[in-house]
């Protein structure tokens, strides 16, 4: 289908570190030209929410702009929430800290834009926000074509922000983490990596396998109570997966690394009191080349790894235990960042 004009996007700033008065005076006073409103947030940094129109449908957004880019074009990173997920809790502004906030302030120090898309609601009795990951017969899944919404995004920042095309990143978590993985073998001609959280790959689903090569960096809990470590039924009658070994076997097979001898590393145990520790199942040429490096969390549950995040009572009991020896954010951006398309 034909994408949207950038005319029709709608825009309204969350934070800037400057005032909508301050460019208003700044216009007035003819200091830099008054274009339209699109053409003045790129010069904006700081954190802001978008729609633009997909499908007939309004789609939401937010993305972050560091204050100080590195100069020239900037890293997109394009981070998928889990499935019932709301903005306010992906961007950290409620009660709880979040792993996803994390990327904001990543993205300030290391010079990069991250967008933070926000998926519609499926069906059932109680619908909630989520993606098209391609698993056939969820309810809970919308129909939209979320491929082409993650398209719209990376012309949106390539547009309007400077992005490159040549360096843009996805990952994402749960349901988040699923979709993940379509991208990532649907988008080989637009992706430089992804980074699957939490998520398995599906027994039965509608994706087309990847044509090219693509780094990719997973992360998996063994004590996870909705995507079993092991493989089998998820909970909630979200579907059949393969286990994590079984996971990361294919990917290593799409990326032509089965010959690529796997080094394992034991990440420090830095926080001993969160009952969890990381080891690293590692296979890549080199640090810009295809890959598939999987963070096995043993002891954790359905949950990202985060030093700052933190989980009420209530969530511990459905998610499981969160891993506290490494930021999910910044593992995964060390990972990203020496890849390019």
């Amino acid at each position: 289908m034909p994408r949207p004009s950038l005319l029709t996007l709608k825009t309204s700033p969350m934070r800037s570190f400057r005032s909508p008065a301050y460019f208003f005076i700044l216009c007035l006073l003819g200091i830099f030209g008054c274009g339209t409103a699109a053409a003045q947030k790129a010069e904006s940094p700081g954190l802001h929410s978008e729609t633009l129109a997909v499908e007939s449908a309004e789609r939401e957004f937010s993305y972050y702009i560091p204050s100080e880019p590195t100069g020239g074009l900037l890293p997109i990173v394009i981070y998928l929430h889990g499935h019932g997920d709301s903005m306010r809790h992906i961007l950290g502004t409620g009660r709880i800290k979040s792993a996803s906030s994390v990327w904001v302030d990543v993205a300030e120090r290391e010079g990069f834009m991250v967008m933070y898309p926000l998926g519609l609601k499926g069906g059932g009795r109680r619908p909630k926000t989520g993606w098209n990951d391609c698993r056939p017969g969820l309810e809970g899944n919308p129909q939209s074509d979320d491929i082409a919404f993650i398209r719209h995004l990376i012309d949106y920042a390539v547009e309007q922000h400077n992005g490159d095309r040549s360096r843009v990143y996805v990952t994402g978590m749960s349901n988040g983490g699923h979709m993940t993985m379509r991208a990532g073998m649907e988008m080989t001609d637009a992706l430089a990596a992804i980074a699957p959280l939490v998520a398995l790959l599906p027994k039965t689903h509608d994706c087309k396998p990847p044509t090219t090569p693509i780094a990719v960096l997973l992360m998996y809990g063994t004590d996870d109570p909705l995507a079993p470590f092991e493989g089998g039924a998820m909970a909630g009658g979200r579907g059949e997966v393969f286990s994590a070994r079984e996971t990361t076997m294919a990917w290593t097979a799409w990326n032509g690394l089965e010959n690529v001898k796997e080094t394992t590393v034991e990440l420090a145990d830095k926080n001993s009191a969160d009952g969890s520790t990381v080891v690293a199942h590692i296979r890549e040429t080199s640090p810009a080349g295809p890959a598939v490096i999987a963070y096995e969390m043993r002891g954790a549950g359905h949950t990202e790894p985060s030093k700052v995040a933190q989980m009420g009572r209530l969530l511990r009991r459905i998610q499981g235990n969160r891993n506290q020896d490494i930021e999910m954010a910044e593992t995964i951006w060390a990972f990203f960042k020496t890849r390019s398309r």
